[in-house]
């Protein structure tokens, strides 16, 4: 499949964002009262924060795990949502009375074979009758022009 690139329809338009990216993640981190500090700067402050994370570091873990989830069942319903769109866009060709008006047509063509496939041999006869009538004219028509 071609990129959205030479796609004409994306031309101006920004692409869908992805639900459940890191910044929605850290956005409800921070909704759920996780501070987001700044990174530390010095090897003493990278010590410190390693042995001060315990409990938070456990809490954190703990909401990742849920993001994890939610991202999940969020991908999950999206999947669902376009098989949904697909099959909105191909119900008509499904439908019943459309299925119908198939069944019927083609019982109609059957029948018109089946009697074509049983009458075959008067069907040979007639047009054997045909190209003779043809011929014995054409022999008319060329001894009547000499």
């Amino acid at each position: 499949m071609m990129g959205s690139e030479s796609n004409p329809t994306w031309v101006g338009r920004k692409p869908m964002r992805r639900l459940g990216g890191m910044s929605d993640a850290l956005s409800i981190a921070s909704e759920l009262g996780f501070s987001l500090p700044t990174p530390p700067n010095s090897q003493e402050e990278i010590q410190n924060l390693s042995s001060t994370t315990g409990e938070n570091g456990d809490d954190l873990i703990r909401v990742l795990k849920e993001l994890t989830a939610v991202q999940r069942k969020i991908a999950d319903l999206q999947v669902e949502l376009q098989g949904r769109k697909e099959d909105k866009n191909v119900a008509h060709l499904t439908h019943v009375s459309e299925m119908e008006k198939k069944i019927e047509t083609l019982q109609r063509i059957t029948t018109i074979l089946k009697d074509v496939i049983q009458n075959k041999e008067s069907v040979v006869v007639r047009g054997k009758e045909e190209v003779r009538a043809l011929s014995r004219s054409l022999v008319m028509q060329t001894s009547f022009m000499s």
